[in-house]
């Protein structure tokens, strides 16, 4: 997508206008798992990624900096919008406190920086939300809106995933990739969304709540995921979340819900999750639309929650939790799709890779291609084979 640039750019530092015409570097699971098991049992080694952090970090503001100050923004916000400029101010400050540290030469005291970087960026992110606050409902909205929005929502999920390892590691001594059962993880989001709805519609009664089966597919042999577990359980609670909400509200009068089921199969590559409701369905004509990022997709505007400040995930910036839930499901290279029959229900399908996901920006090919080089000479960089 060709993109025009306003002043924003033009009118930084240089060694930040130099940040903005960097390309991200995407990072890989199995990496950053590998050398997370490394560096618990290396500790001078983390000024690797201290170091690789000190320079990625700036680029990825820069480059959110320049989608955000671009005129090829939807045209239901703009660069000039007061929460837009405030989130362009905030990043470019951010970046300048951060090129302005000097190269790290203490992982702790490195931490320290990238805690208040962590504190001010999931803030920042919530003026997004403010923004598309007021925007009244429009017209749909193009595909290229939609590859604008995933395009800044992945460089930001970047940032907290990339900040949140490293300070896991710091801070804990252990990965925040890691080797986990997906069921287990599946189990808590069915328990979590459940208990949440039942609380916020219900004053805790849980028996008003649809009951969800959770099925699997696989053999007997244990199951497991190379993933960071906050992001699947979020995808998977904002995917419950819009089949028990749109089951709650085609059953107002009922008091038998009908069930949900989730099901869970691991293949040679990858972990599918299916969710499957009897909610009605969603008409033909309103199916594409449901990825818009400007719709609201589920009926209970209450269900809308916070995230944990600290945590890995970003606040959802819309109340269509679908179209993020998606972007979520894409960021490692998998996926979150529908199938839907009006007048019965909908299938939702979650595919994410089991070992070898790649961060993805939606980039054309070759420009992938490059960055995924790059990713090998990072990683080669931390004696990663």
């Amino acid at each position: 997508m060709a993109m025009n640039i306003s002043n924003a750019i033009s009118s930084v530092p240089s060694s930040l206008a130099w940040c903005a015409r960097q390309r991200p570097t995407p990072v890989n699971l199995t990496h950053l798992f590998q050398f997370g098991k490394h560096v618990c049992k290396n500790k001078p080694d983390l000024l690797i990624p201290a170091a690789f952090l000190h320079k990625e970090l700036p680029v990825r503001y820069m480059q959110s900096v320049k989608l955000l100050s671009s005129t090829d923004m939807p045209s239901y916000l703009s660069p000039t919008h007061p929460e837009i400029q405030t989130m362009i101010k905030r990043m470019v400050d951010d970046s300048s406190y951060l090129t302005g540290i000097s190269q790290p030469k203490d992982p702790r005291e490195f931490a320290r920086h990238l805690h208040h970087i962590q504190w001010r960026h999931y803030d920042t992110m919530l003026h997004l939300r403010r923004a598309f606050e007021g925007i009244d409902e429009p017209s749909p909205s193009s595909r290229s809106d939609g590859l604008f929005w995933d395009g800044l929502l992945t460089l930001n999920m970047g940032v907290r995933i990339l900040i949140a390892d490293y300070l896991s590691l710091v801070d804990k001594s252990t990965n925040l990739v890691n080797m986990f059962d997906p069921l287990a993880v599946a189990r808590r989001a069915i328990d979590t969304e459940r208990d949440h709805v039942a609380v916020t519609l219900f004053g805790g009664d849980l028996s008003k709540v649809p009951p969800v089966d959770l099925i699997t597919a696989s053999s007997n042999e244990k199951m497991t995921a190379l993933y960071v577990e906050e992001h699947l359980e979020r995808i998977l609670r904002e995917v419950l979340r819009s089949s028990l909400s749109s089951t709650i509200s085609r059953n107002s009068e009922g008091t038998d819900m009908p069930k949900i089921k989730l099901i869970v199969v691991a293949g040679n590559e990858d972990i599918a999750f299916k969710v499957s409701d009897e909610a009605a369905g969603i008409p033909l004509s309103q199916q594409k639309r449901m990825w818009s990022y400007v719709m609201n997709a589920t009926p209970h505007d209450s269900l809308v929650e916070g995230t944990d400040p600290l945590g890995v995930t970003l606040p959802s910036p819309t109340k269509n939790r679908l179209a993020f839930a998606r972007v979520m499901a894409r960021y490692f290279g998998g996926d979150l799709d529908v199938v839907s029959m009006e007048g019965h229900g909908s299938d939702f399908f979650i595919h994410l890779y089991k070992r070898d996901g790649l961060e993805q920006f939606g980039m054309e090919q070759g420009e992938q291609e490059e960055n995924t080089s790059a990713n090998r000479a990072y990683c080669d960089a931390m004696y990663i084979s």
